[in-house]
């Protein structure tokens, strides 16, 4: 409610009742006005006597609509947001300027203006569940949280009915479950779920970032929950490591594997696709009969930690169709991965478990599709919290406690020849040659020498870039030791060498 305008929106048509879509009461001027996908309706009755549906008295809505031109994208409101423009006209019924409405639906994204037109944000596929006015460099944009995928947008105001509108594309935010905008300051959105997630969303004007124009926009994020906090995660971030509220020690190892050798009597086909799953020289072969379209092998797995991060790898051998993978902690499970198609060779899958067990789903698609499944594993691993989930195996066993006595955040030490981090080939980190950044926080012994960070092949025989703890300085080396950043002073504490956090963006 803004001016003594009260805007509301329905999920359809309500039975019996003359409101769907968006309603809007001005009180001031004791008049009740509606937007639907018919167009602009105007009732011949006050406010008081809006649940009089006499049309023949002539005291209902303008029937049909009084303009049709003005209509929303959408009757199925998910919600609505309202604020005054810098432009905008007094009401002479209020006195008051006159609020422009934003209107989130299942179609897409609506705004009512000032002047009463309507410009819709067409085929909006992600289906905006909530979406708030907000200012980005002193502009006013539509602020949205989708439906489905947990995409987050800011919008420009539509100035008439468009297919899309200037956007942050590709942001993404972690586990964004029933997310909604609960708070701003003229640089940061502050984002709330239902899981415990607050997610800090800062207007960040970076001028060439990754060819950006100068000015440009460029979304940075934190994320806070009970499990992690990242610290902000700006530009194309590609992982953000270390970051975690659990002091309970890493040890590495699988905590379950299937190679297929014993067998598949553990692998129960899915009798709905009249699915064809054989052993095939030590492997699992799903596939799919002539008059179908899918096959499956559905497994449950125990021995998983809840709140611990895993890495999932699966050999993949694509004889013919597409290959299907699902991870889950119940039925087929689709909680954390569903992919179609999967490519053939090697695939991770980084995730939390939010259960004890693992659903595994293992898929062939389309008529005569003939897949092989082999050398199932799930490792710890330490979570990568940014969009990329591509989490750290544990080698060895990692120590961490906090950073300081009384905080949240935990440090990881304990790191030897045995005792690391180790991530598989990740192509997100092939940083050709535009710049990037990696940064963190490190904590040293008087003395000591050893890496912070090595990025390499295994056999250790091509480029690489390192960063090297040695004596007092910190020099980066790469392209097989010439060195790309000279010796640095750093200051030593006598204390075990700690890593807080490793943020790696373009």
């Amino acid at each position: 409610m803004i001016n003594g305008w009260f805007c509301f929106g329905t999920t359809g048509v309500i039975p019996n009742s003359s409101i769907n879509a968006v309603g809007v009461a001005n009180f001031v001027a004791d008049s009740l006005e509606k937007w639907d996908e018919l167009g602009y309706f105007k009732s011949h009755q006050g406010i008081v006597d809006r649940n009089n549906l006499a049309w023949a008295s002539g005291l209902g809505w303008w029937n049909p609509p009084k303009d049709a031109s003005k209509r929303i994208v959408n009757q199925f409101v998910n919600d609505v947001a309202m604020t005054v423009l810098r432009d905008a006209p007094v009401d002479p019924a209020t006195g008051l300027p006159v609020p422009t409405i934003a209107v989130a639906t299942d179609g897409g994204v609506s705004v009512i203006k000032h002047d009463g037109t309507v410009g819709n944000l067409n085929n909006y596929v992600t289906a905006p569940k909530s979406l708030s006015f907000v200012e980005v460099g002193g502009v006013t944009k539509i602020f949205t949280i989708s439906r489905y995928a947990n995409w987050v947008n800011i919008f420009d105001i539509p100035t008439g009915s468009v297919a899309t509108g200037a956007y942050w594309p590709h942001f993404w935010i972690n586990n964004l479950s029933f997310g909604r905008h609960f708070a701003q300051t003229k640089s940061d959105l502050v984002i709330g779920a239902s899981n415990g997630l607050v997610s800090y969303l800062k207007d960040n004007r970076l001028a060439g970032l990754n060819n950006t124009p100068a000015g440009a926009v460029i979304p940075v994020t934190a994320y806070v929950t009970p499990a992690s906090i990242t610290g902000w995660m700006p530009g194309d971030i590609r992982g953000a490591f270390l970051a975690d509220t659990d002091d309970a020690d890493l040890v590495g190892g699988s905590v379950f594997e299937d190679n297929f050798d014993a067998g598949i009597a553990d692998w129960v086909p899915t009798t709905a696709y009249n699915s064809i799953v054989t052993a095939m020289d030590g492997k699992i072969r799903i596939q799919v009969q002539p008059d179908q379209n899918y096959s499956f092998a559905n497994r449950t797995f125990t021995g998983l930690t809840i709140g611990r991060a895993y890495q999932f790898r699966i050999n993949i051998k694509v004889n013919a169709g597409a290959a299907l993978l699902y991870l889950g902690f119940s039925g087929q499970g689709t909680a954390y991965h569903t992919n179609l198609p999967v490519p053939a060779g090697q695939r991770l899958v980084s995730f939390v478990a939010r259960s004890t067990s693992l659903s595994v789903g293992l898929g062939a698609y389309t008529a005569n599709a003939d897949i092989e499944f082999d050398d199932l594993v799930v490792q710890v691993a330490d979570a990568d919290r940014s969009v990329n989930n591509k989490g750290l195996i544990v080698n060895g066993t990692i120590t961490r406690a906090p950073v300081t006595p009384g905080a949240e955040l935990v440090a990881y030490s304990g790191f030897s020849a045995a005792n690391f981090l180790e991530q598989s080939y990740n192509a997100g980190l092939d940083f050709g040659t535009g710049g990037f950044c990696a940064m963190g926080w490190v904590r040293q012994i008087a003395g000591s020498a050893g890496y912070v960070i090595e990025r390499r092949d295994h056999a250790a025989v091509g480029n690489y870039i390192r960063i090297y703890l040695g004596g007092d300085t910190i020099p980066v080396f790469g392209t097989n030791g010439r060195t790309l950043v000279g010796s640095r002073a750093c200051a030593v504490f006598d204390a075990p060498m700690f890593v807080k956090e490793w943020l790696l963006r373009r």
